[in-house]
């Protein structure tokens, strides 16, 4: 199946959602963690091409708009109608951030799901959508990559198998993660 479809559509729903008043009563879904990347990503031997990007990224980040984040924004989080989001779901995480979070979360799960393409195809296409571009893109990614370490195939394989993807094994996550 082609992707392409509901790549859109979640990007759609996304830029809506940027697009609301983050009330400055809402908690802080998750700042960005100078230094702390880089210190997990040190003590983790597998995570030396992480490590190298979030070392970048915190150098070079730059400030960032605040908005309403979902904060757990991935496709297992919208109902979906064929290709068509009907609802989001799971708003426990949501609150002011960055949207960069939310953007690299669903990146992440569509590299697994479908492979690269449908990543960046998400992240252009959000990117038209919200009129600009993420800012800190490669540093979210890095930082939301950071959650299946350091199995992403145990930590995501059991959820998209009860999804019912069943075009997917462990060995395919843990090699498009």
């Amino acid at each position: 199946d082609d992707p392409r479809a509901a790549v859109t559509a979640s990007a759609r729903v996304l830029a809506a959602i940027h697009r609301q008043d983050p009330n400055s009563r809402l908690p802080v879904a998750v700042e960005p963690m100078a230094g702390q990347v880089s210190a997990w990503a040190a003590r983790n031997p597998d995570a030396h091409d992480l490590h190298q990007i979030a070392r970048r990224q915190e150098r070079e980040a730059g400030p960032e708009q605040v908005v309403l984040v979902h904060g757990d924004y991935w496709t297992g989080n919208l109902l979906w109608s064929g290709a068509t989001v009907t609802g989001v779901v799971d708003w426990e995480r949501s609150g002011r951030g960055h949207r960069g979070q939310d953007v690299a979360k669903m990146r992440l799960d569509l590299a697994m799901l479908f492979g690269l393409d449908a990543a960046t195809w998400f992240r252009d296409e959000y990117e038209t959508l919200a009129g600009m571009r993420v800012p800190n893109a490669d540093y979210w990614d890095a930082r939301v990559a950071i959650d299946g370490y350091p199995d992403p195939g145990r930590w995501w394989f059991p959820t998209y198998r009860q999804l019912g993807h069943t075009h997917l094994n462990p060995d395919l996550v843990r090699r498009r993660y």
